[in-house]
């Protein structure tokens, strides 16, 4: 049986958009014959644990403690910035990059190592961001000797967050990327915007390939739902994080899109339902303007929220494109399935443009403008949006199960190559 140590700072059963990718692809390695090491966080909050269920029976897993130190409190954002407010910038700078996981992940290195030599592993397997767990993996790799794998869930020196960052921030997230990209054996990526970028800022050939994001057909297959025929309303769903205090989920402009629309077409069978984790503010600015019509629910189990992905008449994504540009997430896969047209309020060109329009799934629009989301909250309500009618293609493309047979025949062949 082919061995492989997982390095996840994020794992089931924390309940963040970070944990899925690899909780799905170590759910799918277990089946295709691999014993799994997992070196993870012991997380306090963000708890959900039915997402355990995936965790692969055979798989053993360590929970190192952490405890988060706010490196926010080196600054004061809303303070005159004096010499000593410089200070703690350059501080948080040069001990807190390329986040604030790294002394977690330094100290976890004798551990790892000795699991790495007890074991006989082979190969680590690393998906970032937080990229901390890259340079984790640099070392253990010199140290080891070891296969190293990184999956690039999100780009690493070009994340938009890093263009206010400051020059020491931007110049060390430069030199670790260039450092591990240099020593990886293989590097996945979840789409080809990532995956060109990469390949011409270093000069890569045959060792990276494009794994994206997926489904897991088991969420749809045990949570299979009828529709709901004393349904009274038009429902559109947003499943995720909102938070009007984030730069990347804040759903104000939906909200004040959503009440144009309703006061234009003087609806009044429409609702627009939010489902996730979100804050008491936030809760607040919904009663206060979303009026009786929007509707705002706390996270719910995997079960009940793909319940009502199958029920809902429309499926809503969002973000705003400074922050993940081309990103096409899990969710945008998720929601395919339940064969509802999808309302991306992100741009109106790019990687996840045309993954809508040439899977024939929903239409996007720019998340700032207003007006145009409530021409397309009509468009959905008059049931003007195309969808394909066959999504058997689909399926076969972009579930969990085959893509992780992807990762794993690359595995194999990094695995042949040691034993030569």
């Amino acid at each position: 049986m082919n061995k492989l140590l997982v390095l996840a700072i994020y794992y089931a059963p924390y309940n963040d958009v970070g944990s899925f990718r690899s909780l799905k692809r170590t759910k799918y390695l277990a089946r295709q014959g691999y014993k799994q090491y997992i070196f993870t966080c012991d997380h306090k909050q963000k708890i959900n644990k039915e997402l355990n269920s995936d965790i692969p029976r055979n798989a053993i897993v360590y929970r190192k403690p952490i405890k988060i130190f706010n490196n926010n409190s080196l600054t004061a954002s809303n303070q005159k910035r004096n010499i000593l407010h410089k200070v703690g910038f350059l501080l948080k700078d040069l001990f807190f990059s390329p986040d604030r996981y790294i002394w977690w992940v330094l100290s976890s290195i004798p551990k790892i190592v000795y699991i790495i030599k007890k074991e006989k592993i082979r190969i680590v397997y690393i998906s970032g961001n937080p990229f901390s767990s890259f340079i984790g993996g640099y070392f253990l790799k010199k140290l080891c000797d070891i296969k190293l794998v990184l999956d690039f869930r999100d780009p690493w020196k070009d994340m938009p967050i890093n263009k206010k960052q400051s020059l020491i921030r931007k110049s060390i997230d430069i030199f670790w990327e260039r450092i591990c990209v240099k020593n990886a054996d293989l590097i996945t990526v979840c789409s080809d915007n990532f995956l060109f970028s990469l390949k011409s800022n270093y000069h890569l050939n045959d060792k990276i390939i494009n794994i994206p994001n997926g489904f897991d057909l088991d969420d749809f297959m045990k949570n299979e739902s009828d529709p709901d025929d004393s349904k009274k309303h038009f429902i559109f769903l947003y499943t995720g994080k909102y938070s009007i205090k984030s730069d990347e989920y804040n759903p104000s402009n939906i909200i004040i899109a959503f009440n144009m629309f309703l006061e234009r077409t003087k609806t009044q069978d429409c609702e627009l339902h939010f489902v996730g984790m979100t804050d008491n503010q936030t809760k607040d600015y919904i009663r206060l303007n979303g009026n009786d019509c929007v509707k705002c629910h706390d996270l719910l189990p995997k079960h009940d929220v793909i319940k009502k992905q199958m029920n809902a008449d429309a499926l809503i994504h969002f973000y705003y494109p400074e922050t993940h540009v081309d990103t096409i997430s899990m969710k945008i896969y998720e929601y395919a399935v339940c064969h509802k047209p999808i309302l991306s309020f992100n741009v109106k060109e790019g990687d996840l443009y045309n993954f809508l329009i040439e899977n024939e799934l929903g239409e996007t629009v720019d998340s700032h403008n207003c007006e145009e989301i409530a021409h397309l909250f009509n468009k959905a309500y008059q049931k003007k949006i195309l969808i394909n009618k066959n999504k058997e293609i689909f399926i076969s493309k972009y579930n969990v199960e085959y893509l992780t047979s992807l990762l794993s025949n690359s595995l194999k062949k990094l695995i042949s190559e040691q034993e030569q």
